[in-house]
């Protein structure tokens, strides 16, 4: 019997890497991915009621937020200098 070189195994398309830490990574390379990081930021930006984390602390915040200036922003670096991100729902701001 003859096992497939791992080139030959089929790779299951995740559109959320789960990693054993918990960390939670959308793969925006697939629509499946693109669609859920679209979702969480919609929920996210729901949850703040439409406002940025980031008001009240620093004068360059807009205020309020809307969808197409929303990205997540990360209450503890992660990896190198906070090179890795996460898409766990934390906190939002603009861009």
């Amino acid at each position: 019997m003859q096992f497939p070189k791992p080139k030959e195994i089929k790779q299951k398309n995740e559109a959320v890497k789960v990693f054993r830490s918990g960390r939670e990574v959308c793969d925006l390379s697939t629509v499946a991915g693109n669609r859920e990081y679209r979702y969480r930021i919609r929920l996210m930006l729901e949850r703040q009621h439409g406002r940025c984390c980031l008001g009240g602390y620093i004068p360059e915040c807009p205020g309020p937020l809307y969808l197409d200036q929303a990205t997540f922003d990360h209450e503890t670096p992660r990896g190198m200098v906070g090179a890795v991100g996460t898409t766990e729902l934390r906190l939002m701001a603009s861009l």
